[in-house]
C-alpha cells in the first residue's frame, strides 16, 4: 500500500508541475518557447519560471573554479561569469527558445532579455567558453574576446576549461571514494552515453541511462518525439509540460 502511495502521489506532482509549466511554453513552427521571470543559478543556467534552463552554445566557469592568468594571481572566474548574468536577466522577463532536453532534464535554449542574448554576451565579453562540443556559433565571439584580452583571456591566458575542471574534479572524487572500483563503475557527465535521433527538422537527444529505476517509481527517462509538427513528449514532468502544450491549439 506505502509503494502504491508513493507512485500515485509521484503521478499527482507530476501531472500538477506538468498542468502549471504547461502555461509557459508555447509552440509554433517546430520551435518551443518558454518566457517568465528569470532566477540565476550560475554562469550558464538559469531557472525561467520553475523551468531550468541551460544556456545553448557556452560553458561558463563552474562554481569553485578560479581562472589562472600570466604575472596576476588566480581571480574567481566563476563569480564574474554568474554576476554577469545575475546583471543580465536576474528577475527580468526572459524570453527562451528551447532546442532539446539534456539528460539532466534542463531545457537547452538561447535566452534573451530585452533583445540581448544571454549565451553569446557572456563569450563576447570573456566570460565564458563557446562550448564546441555542441556548437560552433559562438567561436567567433570567442575568437575576438581572446584577441581583446577579455575576462578569462586577459594577458593572453590560457584558463582551464570548465569541462576539464569538471572531469579533474570528477576523477578527485571517483579516486577518493572508498568504494573500489568506484572509478571505473562511474559515468562521467561528460562522457554519459547519448545516442541522437533526427526527426524531421529537429535532433533530438535520447538518454540512454544505466542508473537503475528507482523503487519508488519517480525515475523515468526523458524521451522527446516531434509528431505532427508538435513537441511532445513522455518520461518526466518537463517533457510531460511540453507535451500538454503542445496539444493546446493556442499560444500563451
Amino acid at each position: 500500500m506505502e509503494l502504491r502511495g508513493q507512485r500515485f502521489l509521484g503521478k499527482c506532482i507530476c501531472f500538477l508541475s506538468a498542468t502549471l509549466l504547461g502555461g509557459m511554453f508555447a509552440f509554433a513552427d517546430e520551435a518551443a518557447t518558454l518566457s517568465g521571470k528569470a532566477s540565476v543559478i550560475d554562469g550558464d543556467n538559469l531557472k525561467v519560471g520553475v523551468a531550468p534552463v541551460r544556456l545553448h552554445g557556452i560553458d561558463a566557469p563552474e562554481t569553485g573554479q578560479l581562472c589562472e592568468r600570466p604575472d596576476l594571481p588566480s581571480w574567481r572566474c566563476d563569480e564574474a561569469a554568474a554576476n554577469r548574468l545575475v546583471e543580465l536577466a536576474e528577475g527580468r522577463f526572459t524570453i527562451c527558445s528551447i532546442l532539446e532536453v539534456d539528460r539532466y532534464g534542463r531545457l537547452i535554449a538561447t535566452c534573451e532579455v530585452k533583445g540581448i542574448q544571454l549565451g553569446p554576451t557572456l563569450v563576447k565579453e570573456g566570460l565564458a567558453w563557446a562550448f564546441t562540443k555542441y556548437s560552433q556559433d559562438y567561436v567567433p565571439f570567442e575568437q575576438a574576446a581572446r584577441r581583446s584580452g577579455l575576462g578569462i583571456w586577459q594577458n593572453g591566458a590560457e584558463p582551464q576549461t570548465p569541462a576539464d575542471y569538471r572531469a579533474d574534479r570528477w576523477a578527485r572524487a571517483a579516486a577518493a571514494s572508498p568504494v573500489k572500483d568506484a572509478q571505473s563503475k562511474a559515468i562521467s557527465p561528460e562522457t554519459e552515453s547519448v545516442s541522437i535521433m533526427p526527426l524531421g527538422r529537429s535532433t533530438i537527444r535520447e538518454q540512454r541511462s544505466t542508473k537503475p529505476q528507482g523503487k519508488n517509481g519517480f525515475a523515468m527517462r526523458p524521451r522527446l518525439q516531434v509528431k505532427g509538427g508538435a513537441l511532445q513528449g513522455q518520461g518526466s514532468c518537463f517533457q510531460m509540460a511540453l507535451s500538454a502544450h503542445s496539444r493546446r491549439q493556442h499560444f500563451v
